[in-house]
């Protein structure tokens, strides 16, 4: 953890892995530690869910400045984090497919985001590997999870390596 908060704190960091995975859950922890205050926009969950998930992980969630955008109003997400970032210590946007969509990720990436992350952290979350942004990007952090096999026909649970 030491190391991806110590390169968090400049430039624009990437967060991907699939769903269930722990990408916000990281997020709001780098993002608690490399500032004060943090702007927070979410494309899929909503402040009171954001807030609950940050006490689970003994996050202060006052640090945070939680905003839920409909992906319907993509054209002013961008604008909004322009207009806003300066007031923050630090930028998180999770989502970000949901602020530009597949087809101007890259576009809204490098003309806003990274602009952005030249004064300040801005670490952006995705559901998948998005190379249009993963070249952009300063620091790129994968997460992903394994399943664990369980054997439930014991009365005790085991443990079984798949490989």
């Amino acid at each position: 953890m030491a190391e991806i908060l110590d390169i968090a704190k400049r430039g624009m960091s990437l967060i991907y892995g699939p769903p269930g995975s722990g990408k916000t859950s990281l997020a709001l922890r780098v993002a608690s530690r490399i500032a004060d205050r943090v702007l927070w926009i979410s494309t899929s969950e909503g402040p009171e869910l954001l807030r609950e998930a940050a006490k689970r992980l003994a996050v202060d969630p006052a640090k945070f400045d939680f905003y839920d955008f409909p992906r319907a109003f993509q054209q002013d997400i961008a604008r909004y984090i322009l207009d806003h970032a300066p007031s923050y210590g630090a930028v998180v946007v999770d989502s970000v497919e949901g602020v530009t969509g597949r087809q101007n990720i890259d576009v809204v990436a490098h003309s806003v985001l990274y602009q952005i992350s030249k004064e300040k952290p801005v670490i952006l979350v995705a559901e998948e590997e998005t190379p249009r942004v993963a070249y952009i990007a300063d620091h790129v952090v994968h997460v992903w999870y394994r399943k664990t096999p369980w054997d439930t026909s014991l009365d005790t649970f085991s443990w079984r390596n798949p490989d």
